[in-house]
């Protein structure tokens, strides 16, 4: 089914789909470990390639948007505020690697309606991780994501590459 309802929006089968049901599959992980973080991820760790990358992603997803998790009443959703931003932080300074890097991507997930999409605070907080890489792949996310906002306006667009211009 994931992969026919993927293909279908995309126009592409194989490979799309399998990120599609690595990321679906981390957010019910999460759920089906009662929101344990550490047992999500080490369930994620045995999966191989993109799917394991994308089961991270989902993951720490749904850790910050907590939809499955009230749903099947495992945790409540909690306010996106700063102090929840530096709870979330703190947790992503548990991981490394492949699970280090997910978990600071999706970050944005807080990041974007904290700061009422404004690229260079989301930009800001993004780089406040020690690893470059770590930073870069939540900017990045976090560009998509504000694309996408509705409250995302004209004037931000030009923002959105601001931090590049002397690079």
């Amino acid at each position: 089914q994931i992969e026919q309802k993927t293909s279908a929006r995309l126009g592409e089968v194989k490979e799309k789909a399998d990120e599609a049901c690595g990321h679906i599959m981390g957010h019910i992980l999460l759920a089906q470990e009662d929101a344990v973080m550490k047992n999500a991820v080490a369930v994620c760790d045995r999966v191989s390639g993109n799917i394991r990358r994308n089961c991270f992603d989902g993951i720490f997803m749904e850790n910050i948007t907590r939809e499955n998790l009230e749903a099947h009443q495992v945790a409540q959703k909690f306010a996106l505020t700063k102090e929840a931003s530096i709870g979330l932080e703190k947790n992503c300074k548990q991981y490394g690697g492949e699970a280090g890097r997910s978990c600071w991507r999706e970050l944005v997930h807080i990041y974007t309606p904290l700061t009422s999409d404004d690229p260079e605070q989301v930009y800001g907080l993004c780089y406040q991780s020690d690893n470059l890489e770590y930073a870069k792949e939540c900017y990045m996310h976090g560009i998509n994501l504000m694309i996408l906002s509705d409250d995302f306006s004209r004037e931000n667009l030009a923002a959105l590459c601001k931090p590049y211009f002397k690079s």
